[in-house]
């Protein structure tokens, strides 16, 4: 995570910020051990640290308080993950506390600069792991993400539960479940509500609202493949048959594509990412690392 000329490093119980020009530390504060995401970049040169008991809002700059709030850590409920933020609204995944006899989970609206929850809305029973959010025109779109295994069957699938919930109240709107999706990480998200996912071997989009099919694409794909990469008006693949990937992410259809001359073992290597200025594609692969441009 980076800004305000800042670079952010989680080391056991402890977040360091080093600055980007030179690598020195700047300075530390405490985060949750274990977390899957302890801390949040909100705006305005600001961050949300999470701790055992408490969310801090804090500077990025020099790590200076703005607030304490441990309204949602009680001796049932703690704070599992923060998963994204939208202007002043973070929202939260709860979950039971250590030793808490509750078991149920939920999605939570926080407003940071009233300090109060907003609204929460209990999950689904299968909602209770890693969880991703991704706010639409329609609503807060929740999914549970795969546990990432370097030794899975690349040729096993999952199901993958998406839930659908009212950015103003939290009511749920609807639960969907994908069948047959690799069990890797084989699906994304768009602002727009797409949904995306990889599944029997071909890239496929649903609108995430009705559930509808809009395409389904032409080239198989292999099981040992990349995440999804979602660049501009592309989506992006790699797989060990047919290298790197673009498809037109309204139509489905192959923009282009490249084989390269190295394995693209995308969970021994890392996965892809582009550039700040979006015009280019960096992918890892055995020994070097290769930049493509995204047009062609």
């Amino acid at each position: 995570m980076t800004g305000a000329g800042r670079y952010l490093v989680t080391r056991g119980e402890t977040l360091h910020a080093h600055e980007i020009r030179s690598g020195k530390e700047v300075w530390e504060r405490p985060v949750t051990f274990g977390r899957t995401n302890p801390v949040l970049l909100v705006g305005e040169g600001r961050i949300l640290v999470q701790t055992h008991d408490a969310l801090v809002l804090c500077s990025l700059d020099d790590g200076r308080t703005h607030w304490i709030d441990r309204t949602l850590h009680t001796r049932n409920t703690t704070v599992l993950e923060l998963l994204a933020v939208g202007g002043d609204t973070v929202w939260l995944h709860l979950g039971p506390a250590a030793g808490a006899s509750a078991t149920t989970h939920a999605l939570a609206a926080f407003d940071l600069a009233a300090r109060k929850e907003l609204w929460r809305s209990e999950l689904p029973a299968d909602f209770v792991y890693e969880l991703s959010l991704t706010p639409t025109p329609a609503g807060l779109l929740v999914e549970v993400l795969p546990e990432v295994d370097p030794h899975r069957d690349p040729y096993g699938t999952r199901k993958v539960p998406l839930a659908c919930f009212d950015r103003a109240t939290g009511r749920s709107l609807w639960q969907r479940t994908y069948e047959g999706v690799y069990s890797g990480p084989a699906s994304a998200v768009d602002e727009t509500g797409r949904f995306y996912v990889l599944s029997t071997g071909r890239a496929r989009a649903y609108d995430a609202t009705s559930g509808n099919q809009l395409w389904e694409s032409t080239l198989r794909f292999d099981g040992q493949h990349s995440p999804l990469l979602l660049a501009g008006t592309l989506l992006c693949e790699t797989d060990p048959v047919n290298g790197v990937v673009a498809l037109d992410r309204d139509t489905g259809r192959k923009v282009w594509q490249q084989r390269l001359d190295e394995p693209l073992q995308w969970f021994l290597l890392g996965t892809m990412a582009t550039s700040a200025s979006g015009r280019t594609l960096f992918v890892p692969t055995r020994r070097q690392l290769a930049a493509l441009d995204l047009r062609s």
